[in-house]
């Protein structure tokens, strides 16, 4: 499993308290943290960067692209991506088999500090999709 130290995690959020709160823990984990606030933003980012890109936690659900469609696209730069689906509606990873089977894990909202180094943990030490 990467150090934290040495791993890069990006956070794709429009909330802005979810998004920030969570870089704060991830952080405090000793992780390294990039931040966006659409898909728009998170695919430029993971565009340039996917080589230090270790995790992506992607929200489902934002306004304009949708998170399904960042994470088909992500794929599509990397078919290698690791990548948590963020969602406080877990009936749209049900209805979604291609997250369900793809995505390296779920982090279900509101989660708390232990959840979320739990998810990004396991998401980490997992085998590439």
């Amino acid at each position: 499993m990467p150090r934290p130290a040495l791993t890069t995690i990006l956070i794709v959020d429009d909330d802005t308290l979810v998004r920030n709160a969570a870089a704060a823990v991830l952080k405090k984990l000793g992780y390294r943290t990039i931040a966006a606030k659409d898909g728009e933003e998170a695919l430029g980012i993971f565009a340039e960067q996917a080589a230090q890109i270790d995790l992506v936690m992607l929200d489902l659900r934002m306004p304009g692209m949708q998170g399904a469609e960042v994470f088909h696209r992500l794929l599509g730069i990397d078919p290698n991506a690791r990548i948590v689906i963020a969602t406080g509606t877990p009936e749209a990873i049900d209805a979604s088999p291609e997250l369900r089977d793809y995505a390296a894990g779920f982090a279900y909202k509101p989660y708390g500090l232990s959840d979320l180094a739990s998810v990004v943990k396991k998401a980490l030490e997992s085998k590439s999709p």
